[in-house]
């Protein structure tokens, strides 16, 4: 499968901070002008980035299909990390990381010519 599969199978879009997505769920209740949850599939493929951008709640991210990506943070300390979302633990990577409210971060492929899907 190929990562043009994927954006027309599922409907993706260009995402303004980078790569692909389409809204899967919005929780109908409401915490000020906002809904308590959404969830999305998002596609990065070959040199797409997700840019650096800020959370105001926390964010779970699952990996789906594809190849790794490397998921950059900056937390409320000041420290950098990097940590990698795909399915070779022994490799070092994580099917899910949870990314806090608060945090700076943005993601790009470990590999330059692949895809990765997940959702968050």
């Amino acid at each position: 499968m190929t990562a043009e599969y994927f954006i027309n199978q599922l409907g993706l879009e260009l995402h303004v901070e980078g790569g692909y997505y389409k809204e899967m769920y919005r929780s109908p209740i409401r915490t000020g002008d906002r809904s308590l949850s959404t969830t999305i599939y998002f596609l990065l493929e070959k040199e797409q980035l997700s840019r650096f951008h800020q959370l105001t709640a926390d964010e779970i991210w699952f990996f789906h299909y594809g190849s790794a990506i490397i998921v950059h943070s900056i937390d409320a300390a000041g420290n950098l990390s990097h940590q990698r979302l795909g399915i070779d633990m022994q490799g070092g990577e994580q099917p899910s990381l949870l990314i806090p409210a608060g945090t700076i971060f943005a993601s790009e492929m470990a590999d330059k010519h692949s895809f990765a899907l997940m959702s968050c």
